[in-house]
């Protein structure tokens, strides 16, 4: 694990240039599904997800791989009731949806799309206990799903947008352009 104690600038610019800011889910997240709780780990390409916005959605695919990124701890309960059920590791880059409450004390609106980084960043996530816990090598699942959605993971509502695209040297472009490499890392 990575960790740099922001004692410099120049230490700060380098574990950003090492583990820049990505989003993705934490491989343990239980997210919910037609089969209950399942951690991101273990979905499969046609396991329905529960989403805010359609209801039950097919997941097409994933990625999966392991990223230096910044991390924000939330403490299980900080969002009300069981929002989250438990204390949940997640990428400072991963949008979450707050309504209600939580929204007005961070946004002042009844709903607003928030990086858990700029949660951690305000003074009412800090007053809830959110915290940066520092870079660390994590194992992330970039879902994909047919559209941008919002998901359910211990309580807290999660969005889920397009993984970004890989950008190759011309020498790993395939023909046309495409990537040489597919998701198993095997030619095409």
């Amino acid at each position: 694990m990575l960790h740099c104690a922001a004692t410099s600038s120049r230490c700060e610019k380098t574990a950003e240039a090492l583990c820049p800011a990505v989003s993705g889910l934490a491989a343990e997240l239980p997210l919910l599904t037609a089969r209950g709780a399942v951690p991101a780990l273990e979905l499969q390409p046609g396991d329905r997800l529960i989403t805010r916005e359609r209801g039950m959605v097919p997941l097409i695919d994933m990625l999966v791989e392991a990223r230096c990124t910044p991390m924000v701890r939330i403490a299980a309960g900080c969002f009300g009731k069981a929002r989250p059920g438990a204390s949940l590791l997640l990428p400072a880059a991963q949008k979450i949806l707050l309504r209600g409450a939580p929204a007005w004390g961070f946004d002042g609106c009844d709903r607003t799309h928030m990086t858990a980084g700029a949660i951690a960043d305000s003074p009412c996530g800090r007053a809830l206990g959110i915290q940066h816990s520092g870079r660390s090598l994590t194992r992330l699942c970039q879902l994909i799903l047919p559209e941008p959605l919002t998901l359910y993971a211990e309580g807290l509502e999660l969005l889920v947008e397009e993984p970004p695209t890989p950008r190759l040297s011309p020498q790993l472009q395939g023909q046309r352009g495409r990537p040489a490499l597919s998701r198993a890392g095997l030619q095409l």
